[in-house]
C-alpha cells in the first residue's frame, strides 16, 4: 500500500511538472507575440511614415516604404526577440495593410540597390540646386536612371524601374512613357512643338 502511495505522489508530482511547463511555455510564447505586437504594427508604420513625409516632404508611398525598410533594419539590430518570427509578423502587416507596396518589399534585402531611396536623393538635390518642384525633380530623376540602365543594356534593372514607377510613382507613370517613347522609339514622330518642350524640360 505504501509503495501504491508513493508511485500515486510521484505520478502527481510529474503531471504538476507537466502541466506547470506548458503554462510556462505558454505564457512566455504570451509575452513574446505581445512584445512583437507592441513593436510592429500599423499604427507604428503609420506614424514613422508620417514623421518621415514631415521631415522630408516626400510622397506618402515612398514614406511608408521606407517606414518599412526602418522596422525591417530595427527588427534586425533588435537583441533578444525572435526575428524569423518578427519579419514574419511584418510580412503579413504589409500583406494585408499595404498591397500596392507588397511585390516591392517581400523580397526585400538590405544590401540591394534601392531604387527609391536612391530617386529621392537624387531628387532632392534637384529640388536644392536646379530649383525645380519636387515632382518634376522624381520624374527627371527617374528618366535619367532609365536612360543609365539603357546604356548599360540592364533590362532586368529597367523593368525593376517601371515596376517600382508603377507602384511608388503611379502619378508619373505617363510622363516617364511618354519620354521613353520620345526618346527611344525614332520610327514615332512628334510635333516641332512637343520636341521643343521636351528637349526644354530635359535640359539644365
Amino acid at each position: 500500500m505504501t509503495i501504491i502511495i508513493i508511485l500515486l505522489i510521484v505520478l502527481i508530482l510529474f503531471i504538476a511538472m507537466i502541466v506547470n511547463g506548458a503554462d510556462s511555455r505558454y505564457t512566455n510564447n504570451y509575452i513574446v507575440d505581445n512584445a512583437l505586437k507592441d513593436l510592429i504594427n500599423v499604427q507604428k508604420i503609420e506614424e514613422c511614415a508620417k514623421d518621415i513625409r514631415q521631415k522630408e516632404g516626400v510622397t506618402k508611398n515612398e514614406s511608408i516604404y521606407f517606414a518599412i525598410c526602418s522596422l525591417m533594419m530595427l527588427i534586425g539590430n533588435q537583441p533578444g526577440i525572435n526575428k524569423i518570427a518578427a519579419l514574419r509578423v511584418l510580412h503579413d502587416i504589409i500583406k494585408n495593410e499595404y498591397q500596392n507596396i507588397f511585390p516591392i518589399i517581400e523580397n526585400y534585402k538590405e544590401d540591394d540597390f534601392d531604387f527609391i531611396e536612391h530617386i529621392a536623393l537624387n531628387a532632392k538635390h534637384i529640388v536644392e540646386e536646379e530649383g525645380k518642384d519636387r515632382n518634376e525633380a522624381l520624374y527627371l530623376t527617374i528618366c535619367m536612371f532609365y536612360d543609365d540602365l539603357t546604356q548599360k543594356g540592364s533590362q532586368n534593372g529597367i523593368k525593376e524601374l517601371m515596376k517600382i514607377v508603377n507602384i511608388i510613382y503611379t502619378d508619373l507613370l505617363n510622363d516617364v512613357m511618354t519620354y521613353v517613347a520620345w526618346k527611344y522609339q525614332p520610327q514615332l514622330v512628334f510635333k516641332p512643338e512637343f520636341d521643343e518642350y521636351m528637349r526644354k524640360r530635359h535640359s539644365k
